[in-house]
């Protein structure tokens, strides 16, 4: 019996979605993180089974390279099995594994942001602007674009970089609206610790953004949140850090309970265990922990430490050490923790939305010998200053990435910080939605010009 002019057009939309679908899942051949043409890459999760499709019958559709546009890429495509926080045992597009690690793991909490638009007041407010954020991510998703954008070649064989982070989320709409934002710029999330209590709690901060002389200020909701909750037990950190060259963690993660504290420090001790370089920066939180408390966490800490993100005037207070210069106090954080390089941003405020901004790297030789690179200050208007620090961050080890990695180009990778610090200053939210090209020429930039 022929069916109905309406049913078939009805089966034709949804042959025509499923097509779509396929395509938009499908990654690149050589794995980027994010995909020179497919801007969201090879670590998105397949839920065909959640919307009633046929995973093989996808697959199949996928390997005959009868989807548009897909035909140069098609190849079959990897899955395995993975707790992706929508339940147990849902099929994920892993993209090509080579077998080697990652360029950066990062290990911290994650928080929903929530902002009053046009710097209203959380009490007064009757809409909030929701975004992602939290120090640790925010450098993952800046190298992941780095990598994916690069324009050169890459000295870790591959053609993007692969980062990882590492928390604890709750089973929820908020937890995973965080992890699906980390996923999208291509951060490996498959190391995620779900919480499946009925009442666990994702970290919230409201910000009130303000105009001189009020000025900005941060609520904190955090309290016995899920990444507070971890038990050092429910991560198994050397898979993870196997193969790994950088690990990042920074002061805020010890600061939510003796549970993170003692993760901390066996991740800090895996990657050192594994070869890994380990960054570690401060970020000290008043409303965390008092400065004594954090000051004795920091220091049990420094000798699990490679390269330390801190200010000068954290050096000579949290950690003791002297030097009026930042050449003078890294070279003592050698001598006494055994650090190889120390880095930081500056900051002159000439105004609430205008600063000038720089950045200085210590470098320890192999002969002990101490050199200091320092970018040049740039003038920035703040559009949102949140996150700048993470940003220096990624433009660093995009730097470092693309160099000799027998012989770190320092200056070179001072000179990306330095600009993705400043750039991201322009834009709006935690991530630092940068390319390697936009970074690149702000390195050379003095002057603003409409791009055309």
């Amino acid at each position: 019996m022929r069916e109905p002019p309406v049913r078939q057009a009805v089966h034709v939309v949804v042959i025509e979605v499923t097509r779509s679908i396929c395509a938009w899942a499908q990654p690149s051949v050589d794995g980027d993180a994010l995909g020179r043409q497919d801007p969201v890459g090879d670590r998105r999760s397949w839920r065909g089974e959640a919307h009633g499709f046929d995973q093989l019958s996808a697959r199949g559709l996928l390997d005959q390279g009868r989807i548009a546009g897909n035909r140069q890429r098609r190849r079959t495509l990897p899955f395995r099995r993975r707790d992706t926080g929508y339940g147990e045992g849902l099929a994920v597009m892993t993209g090509t594994n080579d077998g080697a690690g990652y360029d950066l793991v990062t290990f911290g909490e994650a928080m929903v942001r929530l902002c009053p638009p046009g710097f209203g007041r959380v009490e007064a407010a009757t809409m909030l602007e929701m975004l992602p954020g939290g120090a640790e991510l925010n450098t993952a998703v800046g190298v992941a674009r780095l990598g994916a954008t690069a324009t050169g070649p890459l000295n870790t064989g591959r053609t993007s970089l692969r980062t990882a982070w590492v928390s604890r989320l709750p089973r929820n709409p908020l937890g995973r609206y965080l992890e699906n934002k980390a996923r999208e710029h291509g951060v490996d999330t498959s190391h995620m610790v779900w919480d499946d209590r009925p009442d666990a709690r994702c970290g919230t901060y409201f910000l009130e953004e303000g105009a001189a002389p009020r000025a900005s200020s941060v609520i904190y909701d955090r309290a016995n949140s899920a990444c507070a909750l971890l038990s050092p037990d429910e991560v198994d950190w050397a898979p993870i850090i196997h193969g790994a060259r950088y690990f990042l963690v920074t002061g805020i993660t010890p600061a939510l309970s003796a549970g993170c504290l003692q993760a901390t420090r066996d991740a800090m001790s895996a990657a050192r265990d594994a070869g890994a370089k380990v960054i570690f920066d401060p970020n000290f939180r008043s409303k965390l922990w008092t400065f004594d408390r954090a000051r004795e966490t920091y220091l049990s800490l420094a000798p699990l430490v490679d390269i330390m993100s801190c200010s000068i005037e954290g050096l000579h207070g949290f950690y003791g050490l002297a030097g009026d210069t930042p050449l003078e106090a890294a070279r003592a954080g050698h001598d006494r923790f055994g650090w190889q390089a120390v880095i930081m941003t500056t900051r002159v405020d000439q105004g609430m939305w205008r600063n000038r901004v720089g950045a200085t790297v210590v470098a320890i030789d192999g002969t002990g010998a101490a050199h200091a690179y320092t970018d040049r200050e740039r003038d920035v208007e703040i559009v949102d200053r949140l996150g700048a620090g993470d940003a220096f961050l990624s433009g660093l080890l995009y730097g470092l990435f693309t160099g000799d990695p027998a012989h770190p180009g320092w200056a070179r990778a001072t000179a990306l910080g330095g600009a993705a610090g400043a750039l991201k200053h322009s834009i709006r939210g935690d991530f630092p939605i940068l390319t390697a090209a936009e970074v690149e020429a702000a390195v050379e930039t003095t002057a603003m010009r409409v791009q055309r």
